[in-house]
């Protein structure tokens, strides 16, 4: 398979000097070299990312909000090129990474490419895997981590200027599940995306304290996002079915068998299943009354008094 050559790869990055120095240098080792690399800087506190930007010969463009997803898609929006990859900055992308992904774009019919991230446990998966629109499990497959991961994916520019719902991922509300959405999106537009576990990244894992908060945050972010999906979109049906089976022990990961063991056993799980809904409710009020006052300037602009 030919892959595509005209490729920017988009590091999205909030003052972490370190992991982003370490990232950029895994970009410069590539096989297959990016047409560009693009760091976002999101809400920066000094120049030290455009001084590393310039050092490795990156285009850098300030993102002035903070928020994971607003940072990608500002990137989407300054791309050109007609695939646009994404890598986390505190991941390390292996010399054939960049290779690996675009050569999935050979087929026509794939608009997202996700691959393989290993950290200290278990892989994501060993096998070459494409979700298309036709899956009887797609629904489940995209929201629920069964098709890839955010620190490791591509699209092609086509996809749009605004893939990610800026009310998700780091530096938000509910800061997580922003590619879950994104993958949900481009499947339901009808569309494929491919797994490959060649394109390889590392991503450290948290541990001690750092890992149980980093836990139940992901367990209340993923009951919050189950409440978005419950709330805002037709596959109600289909939410209720995997959270009872989860609850009961069955897969909860798509790509990994399933533990047997009940989330309910963990004694956060209760704190985690009521703070979910409550973290949507306030993400819900918070866009409600941005909402107001730009609906009033639209109204004052038609010659209309706002209600």
């Amino acid at each position: 398979m030919v892959p595509v050559l005209d490729c920017t790869v988009v590091v999205c990055t909030r003052n972490r000097p370190l992991q982003l120095t370490r990232c950029l240098e895994s970009l410069l080792l590539q096989t297959h070299a990016p047409a560009e690399i693009l760091v976002v800087d999101s809400a920066p506190v000094d120049t030290t990312n455009q001084e590393l930007a310039e050092r490795f010969g990156a285009r850098l463009v300030v993102e002035p909000l903070p928020g994971l997803s607003r940072a990608r898609n500002t990137g989407i929006r300054n791309c050109t090129r007609s695939v646009i990859a994404f890598l986390d900055d505190d991941c390390i992308a292996h010399p054939d990474w960049l290779q690996f992904l675009l050569a999935e774009f050979s087929e026509a019919s794939v608009m997202a490419v996700t691959g393989n991230i290993l950290m200290p446990g278990p892989e994501f998966g060993t096998a070459r895997f494409t979700l298309t629109p036709a899956h009887p499990d797609w629904f489940e497959i995209a929201n629920f981590g069964g098709v890839g991961s955010g620190g490791n994916m591509a699209f092609r520019r086509t996809v749009g200027p605004a893939l990610f719902d800026e009310r998700l991922g780091r530096g938000v509300l509910l800061p997580a599940c922003e590619e879950n959405y994104a993958f949900y999106s481009v499947v339901q537009g009808g569309h494929s995306i491919a797994y490959t576990p060649h394109s390889v990244v590392r991503h450290p894992r948290k541990t001690g304290t750092a890992a149980f908060r980093a836990n139940f945050r992901d367990a209340a972010c993923s009951v919050a996002y189950f409440t978005l999906l419950l709330v805002e979109t037709p596959y109600r049906w289909r939410v209720v079915k995997y959270c009872l089976g989860a609850l009961a022990g069955r897969r909860r990961s798509w790509r990994q068998p399933a533990n047997g063991q009940p989330i309910g056993r963990r004694w956060w799980t209760p704190l985690a299943v009521l703070a979910g809904p409550l973290l949507y409710l306030v993400i819900a009020l918070q866009m409600k009354a941005e909402a107001q006052p730009l609906r009033a300037l639209e109204l004052t602009a038609a010659g209309r008094e706002p209600e």
